[in-house]
C-alpha cells in the first residue's frame, strides 16, 4: 500500500475543490503518485461535466424562457452551481484524509485514464 504524505493529501483535495492543482499533477512528477493521479484524473472528469451540465442547463433554461435573462434563470444557475461546488468539497473532505471516494461512471474513466 501506498504511503501518502500529508502534502499529497492536501494537493488532492485542492484539486477536488479547485481545477488548476489537478492540471499541476498530471503535469509534474506528481502524477507518479496512484493517489495523486487518480485525484487528478477523478477531478478534471470532473469538472469538465459541472462544465457540461452548466452550458446545457443555460442553453435549456434560456429555450425554455425564450429570453436571454431572467432572474429565475440567474438563481437556478446558482444553485446548481452551489450543489456542485458542494460535492467536490465533499470529495475534497475524503482526499485529505487520504482516501479516494468513487464518483458513478467518472471513477471507471479515471481507472483507465491513471
Amino acid at each position: 500500500m501506498e504511503q501518502i504524505l500529508n502534502e499529497d493529501k492536501i494537493l488532492a483535495a485542492a484539486a477536488y475543490a479547485f481545477f488548476i492543482p489537478s492540471l499541476y499533477i498530471i503535469l509534474t512528477e506528481k502524477r507518479k503518485s496512484k493517489f495523486l493521479s487518480y485525484a487528478a484524473a477523478q477531478s478534471i472528469l470532473l469538472w469538465i461535466m459541472y462544465l457540461m451540465i452548466f452550458i446545457l442547463l443555460r442553453i435549456t433554461l434560456n429555450l425554455i424562457f425564450k429570453i436571454s435573462y431572467s432572474p429565475i434563470i440567474d438563481q437556478a444557475v446558482i444553485i446548481i452551481k452551489l450543489i456542485m461546488w458542494g460535492y467536490a468539497l465533499f470529495l475534497a473532505g475524503w482526499a485529505i484524509r487520504g482516501e479516494s471516494h468513487p464518483i458513478p461512471y467518472i471513477s471507471n474513466l479515471a481507472d483507465k485514464i491513471c
